[in-house]
């Protein structure tokens, strides 16, 4: 804990409650933070409580109080008030919920479930108290469990806006956004003035396609609220924290790295400084002396498991975010750098299932989708790969990883046009990115263009002069070209750079890569792994008993057949290296599969939709409800039919309508498909 400050310097930073204004929660998130900064704990959590009470959906706030009320007795005092309040008046519900919330707000989640629980239990439409279950289990990343309670508690208050509008945004991370447009219509019915609602409106109106209504709703929410359209200077604990420099009052500061020997954080501040600046060995000491210390857990475990990630210790890494994520519950950023992890591994599908776990908890994640999109094409999915790539453009245009993954698939799909036009694009907003130009010299190349295909190796070497695979480009154009001195210059260049030559494939990306753009920018998360694979090496069953002796295997050990090897051609992985990798916990049942079908489906990812339905009727078609089998196999055929493929649809839908006929039920929308999928056959 950092010693607190002086009385007097104490005194002056009280007078601060005074000044600030009494209705914005931003000015009390930001005095926590300066408060904290000075080591005054208790009074930091009374602020980022009245930002709260402000504005309950403040989750940089929410996210800060977390933080705060780690430090031993920060929230102490105002715990014992409650439970003194509570042991003279037991039967005072309103301290009760209020010791619940707190217990929920400073992530002692599970106590919090508890008292939430023994109030639910003797008044079952206790509506504050049923909102807090639902905002309790939508933290730990349980959406439907979340969405029950909320829908609870609108039930038992019709009057309350707060619980409708989390029952849409829960819907909204669902999926479902029928639902929630209409939950958000009657919200709105309540109180139109609702500017969160109207936003969040707009975001469902936009996923729907309706995008015009959707900039309209986010017009009326700016207007209801300015603040929601405008760059808004919300301190965060975690990123003052990880910067090691604390907040000045003069707001012309810029930030500096500072570490006291007795700062709270100073031994975990050192080692993001040795990490900024690729000294990865460096920073673990200092991580690992972080722990001795007893700082920050939270912050320091994800430390570490991110430099395991970056190291290409993938075992270590996911076992670190699986404690993680066992502790804390579900965060977007852990369960999408747990896919790297499984990825890095060769354990593709656990990779997908995590970059998808990423995108229930946020479902606007860019890096999650592009990931995904990865994941897919490695398992020859290309359609959906393509669609999970294309959305992760669409909701960051920004992220130029996802763009060039999407250049570097449609070169894989042997569409160099296609390659080329998304790259000249990305080049003119991005002339100076150095991958950009290096797989613009390969797509050149292909199309028998070496002048051109000449200067776009060069610009890749002039803005990174270390990219060693645009170097070994280079050289053998200039071979083809018969330049042999240019040839052997740059291939002596690149040998010294990089000995062994990196397959051309898709790359992943974590956050820390744009965090710290010079130590971990460029690195190619998927180039870690320790081996290439051996191709056209035949070797029979009594060679393998040779080798590979039997082992006992753990009874969670995960059997990895000749098609789990990643990516095909990427890596060798030991058996035991298998052996260690815990299985991701993933939803099988029918429901499960065909309510992620919808998800997918309705967000317009039909490639990924397919997979499902496809999945639910097969796992229904002899055993299950009858009636999930006809919904499944009506969803496969629409999604066939949007993805261009109607004519594979034909028997399913005959075979759908035949039961029908049976007495099962009409069909009109298996009709319309059956005209579609004949006009798409008869076109073929």
């Amino acid at each position: 804990m950092s010693v607190p400050v002086v009385t007097r310097e104490a005194e002056v930073l009280r007078a601060f409650v005074e000044r600030v204004d009494q209705t914005d929660p931003r000015a009390f998130n930001n005095l926590g933070v300066l408060y904290h900064s000075k080591g005054m704990h208790g009074e930091a959590v009374d602020a980022f409580l009245r930002a709260i009470a402000l504005d309950p959906r403040m989750q940089t706030a929410a996210r800060n109080l977390e933080v705060a009320a780690a430090v031993d007795g920060a929230c102490d005092t105002r715990l014992a008030d409650l439970a003194d309040r509570i042991a003279r008046n037991p039967d005072d519900r309103s301290a009760a919920r209020e010791q619940g919330r707190l217990l929920r707000l400073i992530g002692r989640q599970v106590e919090a479930a508890q008292k939430l629980d023994a109030l639910i239990a003797e008044d079952p439409d206790d509506a504050p108290a049923l909102l807090e279950r639902g905002m309790l289990e939508q933290r730990v990343g349980d959406l439907r469990k979340a969405q029950r309670w909320f829908e609870r508690a609108s039930n038992a208050d019709e009057t309350n806006v707060l619980s409708r509008l989390h029952l849409a945004e829960v819907l909204y991370q669902r999926g479902q956004n029928e639902q929630a447009l209409e939950a958000l219509d009657l919200l709105l019915l309540l109180d139109d003035a609702v500017a969160d609602a109207h936003l969040l409106r707009g975001f469902v109106l936009g996923d729907m396609g309706r995008h015009e209504a959707g900039m309209e709703a986010a017009r009326r929410a700016s207007a209801l609220n300015p603040s929601l359209s405008t760059a808004q200077a919300n301190l965060s604990l975690e990123k003052v924290l990880s910067s090691g420099a604390y907040p000045a009052i003069d707001s012309n500061a810029k930030p500096v790295m500072s570490v006291a020997p007795t700062g709270e954080m100073a031994r975990y501040s050192l080692g993001l400084a040795f990490r900024q600046r690729g000294y990865f060995a460096e920073a673990r000491q200092e991580f690992e002396r972080a722990l001795a210390q007893r700082e920050d857990g939270r912050l320091v475990h994800h430390a570490i498991a991110e430099l395991d990630l970056i190291a290409g210790n993938s075992s270590a890494a996911a076992a670190g975010y699986e404690a993680l994520l066992h502790t804390h519950g579900e965060n977007a950023r852990w369960r999408n750098e747990h896919g790297v992890a499984m990825h890095q591994s060769g354990a593709v599908e656990l990779a997908a299932e995590s970059y998808r776990r990423a995108l229930r908890c946020d479902p606007r994640y860019a890096l999650a989708y592009a990931n995904l999109g990865v994941a897919l094409a490695d398992m020859h999915e290309a359609a959906a790969a393509r669609e999970a790539l294309q959305q992760a453009a669409s909701i960051d245009p920004t992220l130029v990883r996802a763009r060039l993954n999407l250049a570097r698939l449609h070169a894989q799909q042997r569409d160099p046009l296609g390659a080329l036009s998304l790259l000249r694009e990305l080049s003119t907003f991005h002339a100076t990115h150095a991958e950009v130009w290096h797989e613009m010299g390969q797509v050149l190349v292909t199309l028998h263009r070496p002048e051109d295909a000449r200067r776009a190796f060069s610009l890749a070497i002039e803005h990174r002069p270390d990219h060693a695979e645009a170097r070994y480009g280079l050289a053998q154009l200039l071979n083809d070209l018969g330049d042999a001195n240019g040839a052997l210059r740059e291939t002596q260049q690149a040998l010294e750079l990089a000995p062994v030559r990196v397959d051309r494939h898709l790359t992943l990306g974590i956050e820390l890569q744009q965090e710290c753009p010079d130590a971990v920018g460029p690195l190619d998360l998927l180039a870690l792994l320790p081996a290439k694979a051996l191709q056209a090496t035949a070797i029979d069953a009594v060679a393998i008993s040779t080798m590979l002796p039997d082992q006992p295997r753990r009874s969670e050990t995960r059997a990895f057949a000749a098609g789990d090897v990643f990516g095909g051609a990427s890596g060798v992985f030991a058996v035991e290296d298998a052996a260690i990798i815990a299985p991701v916990a993933t939803s099988t049942s029918a429901d499960d599969l065909f309510q992620d079908a919808d998800m997918f489906a309705a967000r317009s990812l039909h490639g990924e939709a397919l997979e499902r339905y496809a999945r639910t009727r097969r796992n229904t078609e002899w055993a299950g409800p009858r009636a999930v089998w006809r919904r499944a196999a009506l969803g496969e055929a629409r999604s066939k039919c949007l993805l261009g493929r109607g004519g594979e649809a034909l028997d399913l839908l005959e075979k759908l309508l035949h039961e029908s006929a049976a007495g099962d039920g009409d069909e009109p929308e298996a009709l319309a498909l059956l005209a579609a999928s004949h006009a798409a056959d008869w076109h073929d």
